[in-house]
């Protein structure tokens, strides 16, 4: 409607209106192809059709605001709640210290128990992750001054409360000073005189008592000086050694692997709400298209929400080794799980994490055992530009791959096909299913001969089924903070619309 609405406008001398009516076509064109496959040829023409879009006056600049909008917004989008944040950093901790000190000429000894509960509050900001570290606690003492004539017995109640704020943005984390108040309550209780005379026993003892209770506000104002600079300084140093190990462990670790790959975000935002950290951003390199507009995504209190866009999905399968080559079986599930490992960092599928699933098709089999032998050692070679593409339609992933196969020599090789393979996706718990439907093959040029392409189709038929067995993953992980370690397992899971939406708690 908006093309149409556009050339309805134009007032260019009809040779002008031809040449621009070629140049919407080729653009409606460039849309279909990438949105019947996900072509990145198709997305490449896109792209560079959208600069000429300005000549055509307004109207040409609303369509390419369209266009934005619907293929070049953010490709994924996560949410972490704020009970997970607190369950990771929310602490407790209690500590004895003995005390051995010189306050007003007296030699001051004893012991203290501090007691720390450190929280954490989430502060809306939309242009960062932003939180409040909160530090409360009490400090108890018990403590007996020594002075020359007497010693003065002495417990205190302190309180004390700190915060520190805390962002995050552009990978690098940055924090506040630590704010501290202190409220200090020394109260004396006894003393002993130091003396051989009872007589005078009495008085220096009432004597010693008078003057450290004179003494008391002059002691109160000292302990909170002395908290404040003990729990401000502890405070700082253990929080910027704590961000600095994560900014560490987050440039050094994944952000260095997403680069590596490919994969790290050309756009990125980080904003907060007073229930969640927000993190949204666009995977993809000139020449490859984006998404549209999301869906709502929901955020779980205690959990995490992602988002998928397929087209981040895609532009991930254009940074593998596929296109343009020859691969077997084996080597094309080798250069997935490099790709793979590559990304997270470790080995994957250790532990059964993911497992073959036996469906009624596959213990059928085929009834074709001829077609079965002639491409156990075929290969799959495959297209220059768009090998693999992915698709995700209600409740499925559609899987597109522009190949032909290389077969034994005494077999005829079978030039580039277009298969659809159907992927029906099923949530078992916290397992995801992936149950491949019976594929569509298609050739990616017209042919005469009919029946050889029907033969044709049933070898590639069989080559898919043997390569593409259902199977289910596990869908959860263990996180570590510190001494803190967390499990989150897939809870929801919506696949619709271009997008895979899922909460795990």
């Amino acid at each position: 409607e908006s093309l149409n609405a556009l050339y309805d406008r134009l007032e260019d001398p009809q040779s002008a209106r031809d040449a621009t009516a070629e140049g919407i076509a080729e653009l409606v064109q460039a849309l279909e192809d990438f949105e019947t496959f996900g072509s990145l040829e198709g997305s490449r023409r896109l792209e560079a059709a959208l600069p000429a879009l300005s000549a055509y006056g307004s109207g040409g600049a609303r369509l390419a605001s369209l266009i934005r909008r619907s293929y070049l917004n953010d490709n994924f989008r996560a949410a972490v709640g704020e009970g997970l944040i607190v369950s990771l950093l929310n602490n407790s901790r209690v500590e004895r210290d003995i005390i051995n000190d010189c306050i007003f000429g007296a030699r001051v000894v004893g012991s203290q128990l501090a007691s720390a509960n450190l929280t954490v509050d989430l502060v809306p900001n939309s242009a960062a992750a932003a939180f409040r570290l909160n530090l409360s606690g009490d400090v108890s003492t018990d403590t007996r001054g020594i002075a020359k004539q007497a010693t003065v017995y002495s417990r205190g109640q302190h309180n004390f409360f700190a915060h520190k704020d805390v962002t995050f943005a552009n990978g690098d984390f940055a924090s506040g000073p630590a704010v501290v108040s202190v409220a200090a309550n020394n109260q004396v209780y006894a003393a002993r005189a130091r003396t051989r005379l009872p007589i005078l026993r009495k008085i220096v003892r009432n004597i010693a008592i008078d003057r450290a209770r004179e003494l008391t506000p002059k002691s109160n104002a000292l302990t909170r000086q002395k908290i404040t600079d003990k729990v401000g300084g502890d405070f700082n140093r253990e929080v910027n050694e704590m961000l600095g190990k994560a900014e560490g462990r987050l440039n050094g670790g994944l952000t260095s692997r997403l680069r590596s790959a490919g994969l790290y975000p050309e756009q990125q935002n980080v904003s907060t709400s007073d229930q969640a950290v927000n993190l949204s951003g666009r995977v993809r390199n000139s020449g490859e298209l984006a998404a549209g507009t999301p869906p709502p995504l929901p955020v779980p209190l205690n959990g995490v929400a992602f988002q998928l866009h397929e087209s981040f999905l895609n532009n991930a399968l254009n940074r593998m080794n596929i296109a343009g080559r020859t691969l077997s079986n084996a080597e094309l599930r080798a250069e997935f799980k490099r790709f793979g490992e590559q990304v997270a960092g470790r080995p994957l599928n250790a532990g059964g994490r993911s497992q073959t699933l036996q469906t009624a098709s596959a213990e059928d089999g085929d009834a074709d055992g001829e077609a079965d032998e002639s491409v156990a050692d075929a290969k799959f070679v495959f297209d220059d530009t768009d090998p693999i593409r992915l698709r995700v339609r209600d409740g499925e992933i559609v899987l597109i791959m522009r190949a032909g196969l290389d077969l034994p020599e005494d077999k005829e090789d079978i030039p580039q096909q277009i298969i659809t393979i159907p992927m029906r996706v099923r949530q078992v718990g916290t397992y995801v299913q992936l149950i491949p439907e019976t594929p569509a093959v298609e050739p990616a040029e017209r042919v005469r001969a009919r029946l050889k392409q029907i033969t044709r189709a049933n070898v590639m038929r069989n080559k898919i089924q043997s390569t593409l067995p259902a199977r289910q993953f596990d869908v959860s992980f263990n996180f570590a903070l510190e001494q803190k370690r967390l499990q989150l397992a897939l809870q929801t899971l919506d696949v619709a619309g271009g997008w895979i939406t899922g909460t795990l708690q």
